[in-house]
C-alpha cells in the first residue's frame, strides 16, 4: 500500500499534519485563552488532518484492501498452493495495484477541494 500512495502521501498529508501542528501550537501559544478554549482550538486545527486520513482511506486503502482480500479468496492464498495458483494469486494482487493506483488523482483532487475549503474557513 505505501508504495501506491508513495510521494501523494507524503506531498498532502506531511503537508496537511504539518499545518495542523503549525496551528496546534498557536492555540497553545494564546496566553489569553481558557483551557476549554484551547482544547476546541486544537480540535478544530486536527479536523482537517483526519478529514485529509479519512479521503485516503477512503478513496485508496479501502478499495485496495477490498481488492487485496477479492484475490486472496479467488486464489485461495495458503501457503501449500501451486506455483501457478500462486503466480495467478500474485497477478491479481499486481492488478489491484494497478487498478487503484489510477486513483491517487482523484484523491488529490478531493485533497485540494478539502484544503481550498479549510482555508475559506480560516479567512
Amino acid at each position: 500500500m505505501a508504495d501506491i500512495k508513495g510521494d501523494f502521501a507524503n506531498e498532502y498529508l506531511g503537508r496537511v499534519l504539518g499545518e495542523m501542528h503549525r496551528c496546534c501550537a498557536k492555540c497553545c501559544d494564546n496566553k489569553t485563552a481558557e483551557t476549554t478554549d484551547v482544547k476546541k482550538c486544537v480540535l478544530k486545527c486536527q479536523a482537517n488532518a483526519e478529514k485529509t486520513r479519512e479521503v485516503l482511506l477512503e478513496v485508496i486503502k479501502n478499495p485496495y484492501m477490498k481488492c487485496y482480500a477479492r484475490c486472496g479468496e479467488k486464489h485461495n492464498m495458503m501457503a501449500n498452493q501451486s506455483e501457478e495458483e500462486k503466480t495467478r494469486a500474485a497477478d491479481c494482487v499486481l492488478k489491484c495495484k494497478e487498478d487503484h493506483s489510477e486513483m491517487v488523482p482523484k484523491a488529490t483532487e478531493q485533497l485540494q477541494a478539502l484544503r481550498t475549503l479549510t482555508r475559506n474557513k480560516r479567512n
